[in-house]
């Protein structure tokens, strides 16, 4: 387990973040006083309408141009805090892994690769994605990668209704090559948010294992793989984990890879609304990553993907 800490981590960067992270800081305040401009804006043109609500070609006029600065506030907010976040990112998260981690390396360019593992994994079979941070590398010589998505159901085409799924998607190799395919979904949730709706996941497999059962439900094509994979040592580590981790977990064994999805609810996102360069904020960013990567680590070790007990 890592124990390097913030104020270690703060004595090697404090000079060379202060100078990249003070210009992002400074384009966060022109974009939020630009924004407030644009809302007061909405309230002037939303005054004038109720105003002039007697004279209606006049009123219509007023109510367009409302709508349109409305949009324009909305989608200038989202371009914003977007640009701003992937500079922050590019800057604190690609050091603040290294330092912590340094065969584990932030991409800000290459979080397709969450998409690409979501569709392996055939966990979720439909949805909207939206993709966060993401991060590849070794770890104890397995090799992972790993980040953030929240996936929505499908309202209409392209609209977004409800969150499925908020967490951490894991891809990291796995120590056995299986033709077919094992899926592990939480019991709990199987009926909550009509998953069977959307899986296309094969044959439910029931394991001598209560305890298990009680907290997951097992489909796969292939029996003799499925008992082969889950033995009674390996249910106890995804056990382990789950009371470690008391979180959702959707876990997809397919080829040589493992799959694990983590709903956690929350985000290592940037939050806008601080300054990005105080120390407190840097250091709730350092601690957010430092427990990502430790989970990470503690997975990949009880679940023992560093040992090659199959080969």
């Amino acid at each position: 387990m890592n124990k390097k800490s913030f104020e270690e981590f703060w004595g090697v960067y404090q000079q060379e973040i202060k100078l990249l992270s003070e210009d992002v800081e400074l384009k966060r305040k022109y974009a939020n006083i630009y924004i407030y401009i644009n809302i007061i804006l909405v309230f002037l043109t939303f005054s004038a309408f109720y105003l002039l609500r007697a004279y209606v070609n006049i009123s219509i006029m007023v109510a367009m141009a409302l709508m349109l600065v409305i949009l324009k506030v909305i989608t200038l907010r989202e371009h914003k805090s977007q640009e701003i976040k992937e500079e922050f990112k590019n800057i604190i998260y690609t050091r603040i892994t290294r330092f912590l981690f340094p065969n584990i390396y932030y991409s800000h360019d290459k979080n397709y690769e969450l998409l690409r593992n979501m569709k392996n994994s055939m966990i979720f079979n439909e949805g909207i994605y939206e993709l966060g941070s993401y991060f590849f590398g070794t770890i104890n010589g397995v090799r992972a990668d790993f980040g953030e998505i929240t996936l929505y159901k499908e309202k209409r085409r392209g609209d977004k209704r409800g969150i499925i799924f908020k967490g951490l998607i894991i891809s990291a190799d796995f120590p056995k090559n299986i033709l077919g395919f094992v899926r592990i979904y939480p019991r709990d949730l199987h009926s909550v948010f009509g998953f069977n709706d959307m899986f296309d996941s094969g044959e439910q497999i029931t394991l001598d294992n209560p305890e298990f059962e009680k907290e997951f439900v097992v489909y796969g094509v292939d029996v003799v793989d499925i008992m082969y994979i889950l033995s009674h040592s390996m249910m106890e580590r995804l056990l382990d984990i789950k009371k470690t981790y008391p979180h959702d977990m959707f876990i997809s064994i397919a080829t040589n890879k493992i799959y694990i999805f983590v709903n956690y609810g929350s985000s290592i996102e940037p939050k806008l609304g601080k300054d990005l360069t105080s120390k407190a904020y840097l250091e709730n960013s350092f601690n957010a990553l430092n427990l990502l990567f430790v989970q990470m680590e503690y997975i990949v070790k009880t679940l023992k993907l560093d040992v090659s007990i199959w080969k």
